[in-house]
């Protein structure tokens, strides 16, 4: 931690807290409590519903802004679910509030956190242009890290959408937790969930692979080179030194 991190209490939190609330929402979020504490999931915050209070772990930051901007993101997250009455996550209803904070100029930064490390910009929609700007440059910049990494080791194996997912079903994967898992790698849904055009465009094709795996897994022969060369340890884990061009 750099000196720059000056002592926080949940009451210092508390203030900014109805600072903020004042500054950008006119007043208009619930007065929640405030906690400084690990988060359980970890991170740097959170938003707990059932005790309505927000969490901000102080010790994982390196300075004060740091700290501002983690509440300012959970408070986006409270005006989502509180004004708009939107489902938990980082999604339409989450950007709406981060882009009105970009506007307004508040003290948040948005980067692969906000897009929940997602593993390119098109799953923000578009009309949050304020949001994809800032992110632009964590993106631009991992781009460039596979590019060096491409003419380190020589062109980076392109993945068939197909062929992943008739492998994870032959694994006895379900279609819902096979597109969460391979979302969660390769980024096929946009922020609310919602097929991106490549995936959508190739819908039927990959329904029919994945099926086909499912059948050769009940059938209990799943074809030797996919058991060969299987990036699936379990059905909840999807590890992958390849990325979809």
């Amino acid at each position: 931690m750099t000196s720059s991190l000056s002592t926080w209490s949940p009451g210092r939190l508390q203030r900014l807290f109805r600072h903020y609330n004042q500054k950008f929402w006119r007043g208009k979020l619930p007065a929640w409590g405030l906690r400084i504490e690990p988060v359980p999931s970890g991170g740097y915050g959170c938003m707990d519903r059932t005790t309505k209070t927000l969490t901000v772990d102080v010790s994982e930051h390196r300075d004060d802004a740091e700290v501002r901007a983690t509440l300012l993101h959970e408070m986006a997250h409270l005006a989502a679910h509180f004004l708009s009455r939107a489902k938990p996550g980082h999604n339409s209803a989450f950007f709406e509030q981060v882009e009105r904070l970009l506007r307004l100029e508040a003290p948040i930064t948005v980067g692969f956190p906000e897009n929940q490390n997602r593993p390119h910009l098109d799953t923000v929609p578009a009309r949050f242009r304020r949001c994809r700007a800032a992110m632009k440059k964590y993106y631009a910049r991992q781009q460039r890290e596979l590019e060096a990494l491409e003419r380190q080791h020589g062109k980076v194996h392109v993945i068939e959408l197909a062929d992943e997912f008739y492998e994870v079903g032959s694994r006895g994967v379900g279609w819902r937790s096979a597109v969460a898992a391979i979302n969660a790698e390769l980024g096929i849904l946009d922020a609310d969930d919602e097929p991106l055009p490549f995936f959508k465009a190739t819908m039927k094709k990959v329904r029919a692979a994945h099926r086909r795996g499912m059948r050769d897994h009940r059938l209990l022969r799943p074809p030797a080179w996919a058991l060969e060369r299987s990036r699936w340890p379990d059905p909840t884990g999807y590890q992958s030194s390849t990325y979809l061009a």
